[in-house]
């Protein structure tokens, strides 16, 4: 097979920074540069170069080590919105009790504000959909300190029982995606679970305005 076909070939087909990385070893013994590799070999696991056809590897995210969140085969469409207004019942409260919860079961409640949940800073990405759930991908804001996170939930698209709370749950951990900087200065830098709550926590001991 010539060279153009199989790169136009790749073009469509899922490929790692692995790859990358090996097609570029590739490119150094291709042009007799010292590649570091004296037996290069253009496949090698799951390592391929973008010069060899891709068409009999299964390409997917999972053996391709690339963590689900990260993977736009999850992703059904970056446009696509899913419609909150008909599941909204209790998502603020969901994710709010879900940081208040963080903060006070690793010690923390004591030094750090309760955090609060404002529906009109949410946003979604839809991630994997079968014909009874959602996996969701939300970005939403919560005071004090004008703080953004991150988490995925998954959403039941099932009728559910009138008093049933929500058809929400959570999948996974909260990340803070934005900067908090000096608001978390009253918790301790000791151990890897103060490092991390530094990212949930605004010390009581500050205002909003500072």
């Amino acid at each position: 097979m010539r060279l153009k076909e199989v790169m136009e070939g790749n073009r469509h087909r899922l490929v790692s920074a692995f790859d990358l990385h090996h097609t570029l070893l590739h490119l150094l013994t291709l042009t007799r540069r010292k590649s570091g590799i004296d037996d290069f070999q253009p496949v090698m696991g799951h390592r391929r170069s973008l010069f060899v056809s891709t068409a009999d590897r299964n390409g997917t995210c999972e053996n391709l080590n690339i963590e689900s969140d990260a993977c736009v085969c999850n992703t059904l469409s970056k446009t696509e919105v899913f419609p909150f207004h008909l599941y909204m019942k209790n998502i603020d409260e969901i994710l709010e009790k879900a940081l208040n919860d963080l903060v006070e079961s690793n010690g923390y409640k004591d030094k750090c504000q309760d955090w609060r949940v404002h529906l009109a800073g949410i946003s979604n990405r839809v991630f994997r959909k079968t014909k009874s759930s959602l996996e969701i991908l939300i970005r939403f804001r919560a005071e004090p300190g004008d703080a953004h996170f991150e988490v995925k939930l998954g959403v039941s698209l099932q009728p559910i029982p009138k008093e049933s709370v929500s058809r929400w749950k959570i999948l996974g951990d909260i990340f803070r995606i934005s900067t908090y900087g000096q608001q978390s200065a009253c918790l301790p830098s000791v151990t890897d679970v103060d490092k991390r709550m530094k990212e949930f926590c605004y010390c009581k001991n500050q205002t909003d305005t500072e």
